[in-house]
């Protein structure tokens, strides 16, 4: 299953946008969760299954105070989403749902 270009794009600005949340000067433990959380959800619906693994786990490394994993977290979780970005690779077509990777 290919991802249409047009709602890869709509889910990348989401996406950038919960990231934009989670990096805010003092954002709230919930408001980062809640982040977390609709990224994970966005990601779901596109079956964008390892960016969605990696805001579950997000999620999960908020509720429990651990500053460092969140923050390596949020490192993997904004390369993910760049490589969304740059779209196809040189065989065409959309990312792949399962890995977010170019087929």
């Amino acid at each position: 299953m290919e991802i249409d270009r047009e709602l890869l794009e709509i889910f990348v600005d989401e996406a950038r946008g919960y990231v934009d949340r989670l990096r805010a000067p003092g954002a709230s433990t919930r408001q980062r969760s809640e982040a977390a959380h609709g990224l994970k959800g966005a990601a779901s619906m596109l079956g964008l299954e390892d960016l969605r693994a990696l805001a579950l786990e997000l999620e999960r490394r908020i509720r429990e105070k651990d500053a460092g994993a969140e923050s390596a977290l949020v490192a993997q979780i904004v390369a993910a989403i760049a490589a969304l970005a740059l779209g196809p690779g040189p065989a065409g077509g959309a990312p792949s749902p399962a890995t977010g990777a170019p087929p």
